[in-house]
């Protein structure tokens, strides 16, 4: 038994450096230059430079150290306001809403929300938030709208929070006042990725005494560094623990849906009564996206390409995305705070009902048939099943053939049942034949098939502006209307993952046929006993043994675990990995 109370176990045994995400000006291969790298040290040294003076404190001993304006993203709102760095705390302060945009909220679709009335008070009184140092346990470098600009802090207590730094211009038009007071480095021409590195270096710089990982490095680096392809190979992660590992390090995060993990769709037979998993046939081709699964469309999508001409767009295989913020929407429409995002999207009601989510086999169906429907998986298919339920019993509609809409309608072999559906997506992801071609979808969405000619010969070409390096520099669009345009447009879009090969990745390593886990030899589990001391100290009051895996974004991967609570109020769970037996044994 493998206790991890709320530290997880991320540790690399060193800090990696983290260049961030460049702002690429073409479709070529971006290399990241020594000048591109955070010099830790040498900001600390910096401090107390003339853009860094400290300001007041909010307590004794808090010393209040840095501050810019910024944005926090959340998947339903992003608020404005100012991020400030203290010596003991990391606070929020949201900006009240000011003259025409006092009851409008941005959504993260690039879009604005009008409060209806003067009762909902929710976006006229700022919430200010505020963080511990002491309890920073991770900070990644992230981008948002495809600009380095955001840095996202994981805490002890499993929250985590996304933060965008916005330019002081940014900051008086959207409130109608200056951004008095706040480091803004004094340039004309705001450089969103250094104002991000140096909130960045001053974060590292406090020594967060819990900090266990915090990253500088290409995201190519970040990987390579990690060991997490090694040890997947070796198959000591599972398929979904690494599939994680390769969205976190690409920028991926449950913060902005625009930017939510993705996940391929494994299985193809979604109509037979029972399916048998050790039957090649039974899955999707891993070597193709799923925009050429089908052969007849495919030309389509091919004649299109070959047809379009265009001086300022490159040319495209797919004018949609495999993962974009309506994507989730539209799998997690049955669950709260998604049902309200997407109603507030689709102006205050559900969309039509045939174009909801309402069967896996119709939506397979739909994204090899349609040629505007290329969409992937999320997560959740294989670790939560309560989002294929209509739990909070909403009216999602009547379709023209007559159909209400309730809880999604599953294949015949998960016998009616959303558990069993998401046991056996999850046992069909760790399988033998995704095990042997799982490294051939990660060329296709994180590595050198991602871009440039080895893209377009695997017809794995998206609209220029999902990709991070896009043709379009939004920050020297003078006019505003046309820069919120383009933002809306990434939004609308979706957004590439960053690249992190740009060679083959290389395949895992045969299974071990001594290595036992609970999908391959279930016969073989035995039970063991845990005892729990109940001293003073690190007393146990609460036990479980949870019937849904924790939906936690530092522990998506773990399948077996129990939750216990000590008598220090400290949330501990508690997972155990797969025994190697010898054939001596």
């Amino acid at each position: 038994l493998k206790g991890d109370v709320a530290l997880p176990n991320l540790a690399l045994g060193k800090s990696i450096r983290y260049a961030g995400i460049r702002s690429p000006k073409g479709f070529e291969d971006e290399d990241y230059s020594s000048s591109d790298l955070l010099e830790i040290e040498a900001e600390r040294s910096s401090n107390n430079n003339a853009n860094s003076s400290p300001l007041d404190s909010d307590a004794a001993g808090d010393k209040k150290m840095y501050a810019v304006p910024a944005q926090l993203v959340t998947p339903g709102r992003v608020s404005t306001g100012v991020f400030k760095i203290s010596s003991t705390f990391l606070y929020f302060n949201e900006d009240r809403i000011h003259s025409s945009d006092e009851n409008k909220t941005e959504n993260t679709n690039g879009t604005t929300t009008t409060s209806n009335n003067n009762t909902d008070d929710r976006h006229k009184i700022p919430r200010d938030r505020k963080w511990a140092v002491d309890l920073i346990s991770q900070v990644h470098l992230r981008r948002y709208r495809l600009r380095r600009s955001a840095i996202e802090i994981f805490m002890l207590d499993q929250t985590n929070h996304f933060i965008n730094i916005i330019g002081p211009m940014q900051y008086a038009k959207n409130y109608k006042k200056p951004a008095v007071g706040l480091n803004t480095s004094g340039d004309k021409a705001f450089d969103y990725n250094a104002e991000r590195n140096r909130v960045f270096n001053k974060i590292i710089a406090l020594k967060p005494p819990n900090l266990v990982y915090y990253e500088s490095g290409s995201p190519e680096q970040i990987l390579k560094k990690s060991g997490y392809t090694k040890q997947w190979q070796q198959g000591k992660i599972s398929n979904f623990d690494y599939l994680m590992h390769l969205n976190t390090i690409s920028g991926r995060t449950y913060n902005d849906l625009t930017q939510y993990p993705t996940f391929p769709w494994i299985l193809s037979n979604y109509e037979s009564e029972t399916i048998d998993l050790n039957d090649p046939k039974n899955y999707r081709d891993l070597s193709k996206p799923i925009g050429a699964l089908n052969p007849k469309r495919l030309e389509f999508f091919i004649e299109r390409y070959n047809m379009f001409e265009d001086p300022e767009i490159p040319k495209f295989h797919y004018g949609s995305h495999y993962s974009s913020a309506m994507t989730v929407l539209f799998y997690m429409i049955r669950v709260e705070k998604f049902t309200s995002l997407f109603i507030n999207l689709q102006g205050g009601k559900f969309d039509h009902a045939d174009r909801m989510f309402h069967s896996i086999r119709q939506t397979w169906e739909n994204v090899l048939s349609a040629q505007s429907d290329v969409k992937e998986l999320i997560p959740e298919f294989f670790y939560f099943p309560e989002f294929l339920e209509n739990q909070n019993n909403f009216k999602l509609g009547v379709k023209q053939n007559g159909v209400k809409l309730n809880d999604v309608i599953l294949p015949l072999w998960a016998k009616g049942s959303p558990d069993e559906f998401v046991r056996i997506n999850r046992e069909a992801l760790e399988s033998n034949y995704v095990s042997e071609h799982l490294h051939e979808w990660i060329d296709l969405i994180f590595g050198y098939k991602q871009r440039g000619k080895e893209a377009q010969e695997a017809h794995n070409l998206f609209y220029y502006l999902t990709y991070e390096n896009s043709l379009i520099d939004i920050d020297k669009i003078k006019d505003e209307t046309l820069r919120k345009s383009a933002e809306a447009q990434i939004d609308s879009f979706g957004q590439t993952p960053s690249q992190l090969l740009k060679k083959p990745h290389p395949a895992r390593f045969p299974k071990d046929p001594n290595s036992i886990s609970i999908f391959s030899t279930p016969s073989l589990l035995k039970q063991y006993p845990y005892s729990i001391h109940n001293d003073s100290k690190t007393g146990i009051l609460f036990v479980a043994a949870p019937k849904t895996v924790v939906a936690s974004y530092l522990y998506l991967g773990v399948t077996d675990h129990i939750i216990t609570v000590s008598t220090q109020r400290v949330p501990g769970i508690h997972k155990w990995l797969p025994a190697n037996v010898s054939e001596e044994e």
